[in-house]
């Protein structure tokens, strides 16, 4: 995995992860949402040269899953499973 520089942005979501953005090897700003379970982390924008699309666009598309998720109306992740995350 190569190295991203270090985060310019960090906020907390809906289940208390950590929402990072960054910036890639190219220039191109990232986003990635990292557990809070430290089990690693999972991508959400693989590249934009706008950092406003990485920051503020993603992050309110990662809210609203998680947001769903915890009252019940993702069809993948119980409520349950999601507010026993949420406590952890």
């Amino acid at each position: 995995m190569k190295k991203r520089s270090r985060s310019v942005a960090d906020r907390e979501t809906a289940m208390g992860d950590v929402f990072e953005v960054y910036r890639n090897a190219k220039g191109m700003w990232c986003s990635a949402v990292r557990y809070k379970d430290g089990r690693g982390t999972r991508v959400c924008c693989t590249g934009s040269p706008l950092v406003w699309v990485a920051r503020d666009v993603y992050f309110n598309i990662v809210q609203a899953a998680q947001t769903d998720a915890l009252d019940g109306k993702n069809p993948y992740v119980s409520a349950e499973y999601a507010r026993s995350y949420k406590m952890r």
